[in-house]
This record gives C-alpha cells, sequence and structure tokens, in this order.
C-alpha cells in the first residue's frame, strides 16, 4: 500500500500541469486561477488560495469588460486574506470594494457586505458589522428567500452576535440557519451538521447544557455517518 495523499498535494499537482500561453485570454487565465484559489482556500491552503486569486484579479484588473467578475474575485480575495491572518488587509479591500460606483450586481454587493461583517468579527468590532451582514440579508432576501446567500447572511448574523457574547440572539439565529440548511440540504448534510454543532454551542453559552449536549451530540453523531470515524 503507497502513503495516503493530501487534498494539498492533489491540488498543487493539478495546479503544476496547467500551463497556459502567455497570450491566453485574460479571462480563461482568471477563471483557472480563480477556481484554484477557491479550492485551495475550502482545504485551508490559504496561501495558494491567496496567490491564486491576487492572478485572477490582476488578469481581471487588465480586462475592464468584466467588473462584476473582477468584483467576485476581489469579495473571494478578501475572504482568503481575512483567513490567512489579515483581516484588516481585507477591511480595506472590501470598504473600497463596496463604495465602488461600478458594484452593480446586488448578490455581488450582499457578498462583499457578509465579507466584510466577518472581517468586523474577526477584529472584535462585531456591532460595526451587524449593519453589514442585515444589508446583506435584505439584499439576498429580495432575490427568493429559500438561497444558499440567505443561508451565508444568517450565519454571519448569528457569528456576530456570538462574538459580542450575545448567546440567546446567537443560538436564536442559529436556529434559523438551522432551518434554511434543512430546506436547503435535506436533513443529511454536513452543512446542516455544522449548524446543529454551532447551535449547540451558542446554547451551551446561555447557561443550557441540556439543550446543548443534544445538538452536539446530534452533529457528532451526522459528521461521522457523513464523513466516517476519523
Amino acid at each position: 500500500r503507497g502513503r495516503e495523499v493530501t487534498a494539498r498535494e492533489l491540488l498543487r499537482e493539478g495546479a503544476r500541469r496547467v500551463k497556459l500561453a502567455p497570450d491566453s485570454d485574460p479571462l480563461l487565465v482568471a477563471d483557472i486561477d480563480g477556481a484554484i484559489g477557491n479550492l485551495a482556500r475550502d482545504i485551508g491552503d490559504y496561501e495558494t488560495a491567496e496567490l491564486r486569486l491576487r492572478a485572477a484579479e490582476a488578469a481581471l484588473a487588465s480586462n475592464a469588460a468584466n467588473p462584476d467578475r473582477l468584483a467576485q474575485v476581489r469579495v473571494d480575495l478578501a475572504g482568503t486574506m481575512r483567513l490567512n491572518g489579515n483581516p484588516r488587509g481585507a477591511r480595506e479591500k472590501l470598504e473600497a470594494l463596496i463604495a465602488d460606483p461600478t458594484l452593480r450586481k446586488p448578490e455581488t454587493r450582499a457578498s462583499a457586505l457578509a465579507a466584510l461583517a466577518r472581517v468586523f468579527a474577526d477584529l472584535n468590532q462585531a456591532p460595526a458589522g451587524e449593519p453589514h451582514a442585515k444589508e446583506a440579508l435584505a439584499l439576498d432576501l429580495a432575490r427568493g428567500a429559500n438561497t444558499e446567500a440567505v443561508a451565508r447572511d444568517r450565519n454571519v448574523l448569528a457569528e456576530l452576535a456570538y462574538a459580542r457574547l450575545d448567546f440567546p440572539t446567537a443560538a436564536a439565529r442559529y436556529r434559523e440557519v438551522l432551518t434554511a440548511r434543512r430546506e436547503l440540504n435535506g436533513d443529511k448534510h454536513t452543512a446542516v451538521a455544522q449548524a446543529h454543532q454551532d447551535l449547540g454551542v451558542a446554547l451551551a453559552g446561555t447557561g443550557d447544557l441540556t439543550a446543548a449536549s443534544t445538538e452536539l451530540e446530534t452533529a457528532y453523531r451526522m459528521f461521522v455517518e457523513l464523513l466516517g470515524p476519523e
């Protein structure tokens, strides 16, 4: 039996094999770098993610024909910068993006607002993030109630409440997230398991340890069922 290959190794090998000509279409370059960057972020390789997303940003910035795509890449890059330990840099990028008059798509604006709200939570400025998260939720609800974006916004609002140690509000908001996740993903999904876990942690903060234990045990069983014991 050979050694186990990690997700990071697979991603790096795949990225190494992608060779583009110097005169390749900037939009194609941006699509490839953006996809690799987002995959790297999802597996926790933030250095690679930031490098690739910066390359995608540069490619799109050289082609003014697609400002909406550029805006979304900048949101993805700022979120990666936050995860990579640079919340202040992420805040600067997101605030500049939100103030940009060319940012017209409401879904992209909502994505930027939600990302900025998370940055404020990281900076221990959760109250400052609340208006941004609420604006994001209002924009996304206008496009439909049962969407991934709405679930994300509700989760950000719950995170902000938890960050300011308002555990009852956090628990109530995580219940909304759990309901949204079940509607979107069904009863058996890692996102639903994560919602149970988040709710359990918030309930523990309220002092309701019995309810917290129930939610955490539900999350654990679901994760084991879906992902295996390891």
